[in-house]
């Protein structure tokens, strides 16, 4: 689902279990060991799994403070036909960046991720997002997003694109996380079999607030009945010092 943290997208953006054919080659991968928190380094910080925010932080994150409407002629890329895929990194189009610069004249530099992500197999309709990370370890929710239709581009949304905030200091408290805490692993089930893993760091400027988003995915079941779960998620408020906060410390 499309959220800017956890998201588990740009933006997780949390979680829901997504029914998918299992590839035949699954039993080909590998598959992590388990461990059980007695295994755990005792002067660290257990991250529980699962672990969720509270919902009232959900529904503080996403403030949209800036949108118009437009009417941009959008043809799809040849790298999406040529790869039968339907979301890619991308450059970010001429004429969306001048709708951008129209808007906020000093936007460039540094830092912009841009994604493409069709959600019509006849790629009418989709999303691009233009995201700010610092120095690819910190997702952010500075963004632009534009929304196609009908093959055009009818709306773009802006999010925090004025906001600063001191880089250096949280790629620091990220440093310090990482050092002292260690993320618990799941037991996988016998029908149960790893997919991959992902763990991202989201600052949310309209909070001031610092995330660690962890998010688990494995099979569920066997043969064609099988499902890709990405129901454990673990998440966590990085406080100051680089330590964990709960929610009760945002409010």
């Amino acid at each position: 689902m499309e959220k800017f943290f956890c998201i588990l997208m740009i933006l997780c953006l949390l979680c829901g279990c997504a029914a998918e054919p299992v590839p035949e080659e699954k039993e080909n991968i590998l598959q992590p060991e388990s461990s059980s928190s007695e295994n755990y380094e005792f002067d660290k910080i257990l991250l529980k799994l699962p672990h969720h925010l509270d919902e009232k932080f959900d529904s503080a994150v996403g403030i949209e403070q800036h949108s118009r409407r437009v009417d941009i002629p959008f043809a799809p890329p040849e790298e999406i036909r040529e790869h039968d895929s339907l979301l890619m990194e991308i450059d970010v189009p001429q004429e969306i960046l001048e709708e951008i610069k129209a808007d906020y004249p000093d936007f460039g530099g540094e830092g912009w991720k841009t994604t493409l992500k069709y959600f019509s197999d006849d790629l009418s309709a989709g999303m691009i997002k233009i995201i700010y990370a610092i120095e690819d370890t910190i997702t952010t929710n500075k963004a632009a997003i534009a929304t196609i239709e009908n093959g055009k581009i009818v709306r773009i949304a802006y999010t925090n694109m004025e906001m600063e905030t001191d880089e250096a200091e949280l790629l620091e408290r990220v440093e310090k996380f990482k050092e002292s805490t260690i993320q618990e692993k799941k037991t996988f089930e016998e029908d149960e079999l790893f997919l991959s893993e992902d763990i991202q760091y989201v600052y949310y400027y309209n909070l001031d607030t610092l995330v660690y988003c962890y998010q688990l995915f494995f099979y569920k079941g066997a043969g064609e009945g099988a499902v890709i779960n990405n129901e454990y998620a673990s998440e966590y408020i990085i406080d100051d010092n680089g330590g964990v906060s709960g929610w009760e410390s945002f409010l």
